[in-house]
């Protein structure tokens, strides 16, 4: 499962020597993503698009959780009504449903890290710059401490879930 990293970066200069060092890490240079607003010169990097980013986790998050919420009301409902209908013992079902669901949702907004880019308008449209890392789960904690002792300047944005750890 992938995980994507998330720095901040002052000035492109120092995105070029963060980038390097990424790919001296065995980073893929598909899997660095450049964003910036416009005004800045990304052309010798993987430019990311904010429409890709988006949709990369935000639909699928939202079509998780929309998901979970549907059926939580539908379970809901035929809950209610099998109680007016006296049906105590099959309303049982429902209500195992509703329980399942709210767990679901307990475990999707604590246990799978996310991050939106909406979090770095400020720092984005003071000219900072954005890189997103995809790497897999189990280097994540040595890639970000590898970029903040060598990129002291690096401001660590976070970690969030790509949409290839629906598929593993």
């Amino acid at each position: 499962m992938n995980r994507r990293l998330y720095f901040l970066f002052p000035d492109i200069q120092h995105v070029t020597n963060a980038v390097d060092a990424l790919h001296r890490m065995s980073i893929d240079p598909e899997d660095v993503h450049v964003y910036a607003t416009s005004g800045v010169d990304l052309s010798t990097f993987h430019m990311a698009d904010r429409g890709v980013i988006l949709e990369a986790s935000g639909k699928s998050e939202r079509l998780l959780w929309n998901g979970n919420l549907a059926l939580f009301f539908v379970a809901l409902l035929v809950f209610l009504l099998l109680l007016l209908l006296d049906l105590v013992l099959w309303a049982l079902m429902p209500l195992l449903i509703m329980i399942v669901t709210v767990g679901a949702g307990i475990v999707f907004t604590s246990r799978i890290p996310n991050v939106h880019l909406d979090q770095f308008s400020d720092a984005l449209r003071h000219g900072e710059i954005l890189v997103m890392v995809d790497v897999p789960k189990t280097r994540v904690d040595e890639i970000e401490h590898k970029i903040h002792s060598r990129h002291p300047e690096a401001a660590i944005g976070g970690v969030s879930w790509t949409r290839s750890a629906l598929h593993h």
